[in-house]
């Protein structure tokens, strides 16, 4: 009777520790997803162009890359309309979600960005 009891507690300790470790391999997979670090491109007229950036992705959101934006550019204002669509929210989703691993800013002609 009590080697079941003991037989019974082994299993289930392995099968606890088994868990843990599984969870414990999930968690570090996303932390270091967390710790990459983004290209920022622009892309205007079918052109793709590095913006020497890089931010990471724990930190890559709305905020920081308007004002990172904002310290590059020539007169310190940007107009892009690309900010305002569904498009650019769904991106910065899936990035913060790890399901993409660069940002690409859509730029069209009445766009206004002038890099310093």
């Amino acid at each position: 009777m009590f080697d079941d009891f003991i037989y019974w507690v082994n299993v289930v300790t392995v099968l606890f520790s088994g868990a843990a470790m599984v969870f414990s391999g999930k968690n570090l997979r996303h932390n270091r997803k967390l710790a990459e670090h983004i290209p920022v491109y622009i892309e205007k007229n079918g052109k793709k162009e590095y913006l020497d950036l890089e931010i990471i992705r724990k930190d890559f959101n709305r905020s920081e890359l308007f004002g990172i934006l904002g310290s590059l550019e020539k007169s310190g204002k940007f107009d892009i309309e690309y900010f305002s669509s569904k498009k650019f929210y769904k991106q910065l989703s899936d990035l913060q979600k790890s399901k993409k691993d660069e940002f690409v800013i859509y730029l069209k002609d009445s766009d206004r960005f002038e890099r310093k």
